[in-house]
């Protein structure tokens, strides 16, 4: 893959899904432009504006950020994986 394109929902028939991914650090570190693309997409549907029931990335997104938002927590995405290069190691 080189890029990606949003599919207006109209096109796609059905709504947008919310997913998780869970990947190793080793793929992650092996296969970096992947998971950019992988995170500019989710980052791109969940910007457009659609119904909820459309889009539930774009819903679980806001839901999640008004939440951070009331218990005055930072809002945005986090990577809780080791840093890169170091799977498999313990400090």
């Amino acid at each position: 893959m080189t890029g990606l394109e949003i599919i207006p929902l109209s096109e796609l028939g059905r709504p947008r899904i919310d997913v998780t991914l869970r990947i190793s650090g080793f793929f992650r570190d092996a296969f970096p432009h992947q998971i950019d693309l992988f995170d500019s997409a989710v980052r791109s549907a969940a910007a457009l504006h659609e119904p909820e029931d459309g889009n539930l990335i774009a819903a679980r997104v806001s839901a999640e950020a008004h939440r951070l938002e009331a218990d005055e927590l930072p809002t945005g995405c986090s990577d809780p994986s080791q840093a890169p290069m170091e799977q498999g190691y313990r400090r």
